[in-house]
């Protein structure tokens, strides 16, 4: 798929990186997220009717928000250890100085310091650091680090990195995303799925308290990345749509139901405790 085909925006207007722009629900499109050869592993039904329950429930959710690949990879680092919405914050104030373009992002002074601008309450006699612009998302001068590092990277890839993301082996690309500097496995796989259309599986935060919560993975708390990567990669459909709306669900539902305390009287899925 393009990068033109993957640049849309939702059914309410607002830009996306995805595989479909339309707001058909998902069971119209896909007859499941797990693939036909995976349904006697085990949790494998269980796991299908749980997702099918979430996407009957919150819709069809145009993930990743952002107009760009490189949006949704600087996206993915300032979400590190924060809330969306800080992250929301940060982004309209990298938009607002055209720094969502990779060479005005690296060109911006990396520290206040460097920018030249005073304590506050006095002016400023340079423009907005990178980290006065991602002050919101928290960690700011770690992540401003981060996204020069990936940067510096999406800068020097030949033919571009969106062509890269698109089209290298994921046993090449894959380590050598996380050979940069602030990206570890749940940003590498964010950025590949949504930024280069790949297929794979993202683990998050939320993934472990569903698949332990629902008794599906019951130690997912305390399992690696890798395991659990490797349990939904040999569950799910090998399928676009079917990787983009399973992460997305998965974060619809731990931000609003399968929070550290849970909140399962509104969530669109059975209650596991119920079962």
């Amino acid at each position: 798929m393009s990068l033109a085909e993957r640049l849309h925006r939702s059914p309410a207007g607002s830009p996306f990186v995805g595989a479909d722009a339309s707001d058909v629900p998902f069971a119209q499109l896909r007859p499941g997220f797990v693939a036909d050869e995976a349904r006697e592993l085990p949790g494998a039904a269980a796991f299908d009717a749980l997702l099918l329950e979430l996407s009957a429930g919150f819709g069809r959710r145009h993930w990743w928000p952002a107009a760009s690949p490189f949006e949704v990879a600087v996206g993915a680092i300032l979400t590190q250890n924060t809330a969306w919405r800080n992250v929301e914050l940060a982004l309209a104030n990298l938009r607002a100085v055209g720094a969502l373009e990779p060479a005005v992002l690296l060109a911006l002074p990396p520290s206040t310091e460097a920018a030249g601008q005073p304590k506050p309450g006095k002016p400023s006699s340079g423009p907005s650091s990178l980290e006065a612009l991602i002050r919101p998302s928290g960690f700011f001068r770690t992540k401003a680090t981060k996204l020069r590092a990936l940067t510096t990277w999406w800068l020097a890839q030949p033919g571009g990195a969106e062509a890269t993301l698109a089209t290298r082996p994921l046993a090449d690309l894959r380590p050598e995303l996380l050979a940069i500097h602030g990206v570890g496995p749940e940003t590498a796989d964010s950025i590949l799925c949504y930024a280069g259309g790949r297929p794979v599986a993202i683990v998050d935060a939320y993934t472990r308290r569903v698949l332990a919560r629902h008794h599906l993975v019951p130690h997912a708390a305390k399992a690696s990345y890798e395991e659990l990567r490797a349990w939904l990669a040999a569950r799910l459909a090998p399928d676009q749509l079917v990787r983009e709306e399973f992460h997305a669900l998965v974060v619809a539902a731990g931000y609003d139901n399968c929070k550290p305390t849970p909140n399962c009287a509104t969530c669109p899925a059975s209650d596991p405790d119920k079962l």
